[in-house]
């Protein structure tokens, strides 16, 4: 599972990979963590009409979910991962994965710990992660 990751690609190449019209400009970052703030492309809003573009718009969004039912988030734990295999079943991934599915753009990503204590180094390849998107309210 990604504890960090990096997003290095230019504002262009990120916008072509993800299928979105144009991206403002961004520096390029390597050691992205939790509740810091992400690219994401939300799925699923509205195109305009007569557009063959796809559905997706740019978003910039904080890092982590908390699920719509938690009353104080000062109580409940920050999640900004999940298990592909058993998260669509867990409470606090299932009405997002259901209704508010998105893509982040990765250039890197790597699990977080001391790379030279653990001798693990960034997986580096162009891609696009499974997110989950804001809740509109």
């Amino acid at each position: 599972m990604c504890g960090r990751f990096a997003l290095t690609a230019t504002p262009d190449r990120a916008a072509a990979f993800l299928g979105l019209p144009e991206l403002e400009d961004f520096p390029a970052r390597y050691n992205i963590a939790p509740t810091q703030p992400v690219l994401m492309a939300i799925a699923g809003l509205p195109r305009a009409p007569g557009s063959n573009l796809p559905d997706r718009q740019p978003m910039l969004v904080r890092w982590g979910l908390i699920p719509a039912w938690v009353k104080d988030t000062r109580e409940f734990p920050l999640l900004f991962n999940a298990r592909s295999e058993g998260a669509a079943e867990k409470a606090s991934f299932r009405a997002a994965m259901r209704h508010r599915r998105a893509l982040v753009p990765a250039s890197a990503s790597t699990n977080g710990v001391n790379q030279a204590a653990s001798g693990d180094s960034p997986i580096g390849c162009g891609r696009s992660m499974a997110g989950l998107s804001p809740s509109p309210d």
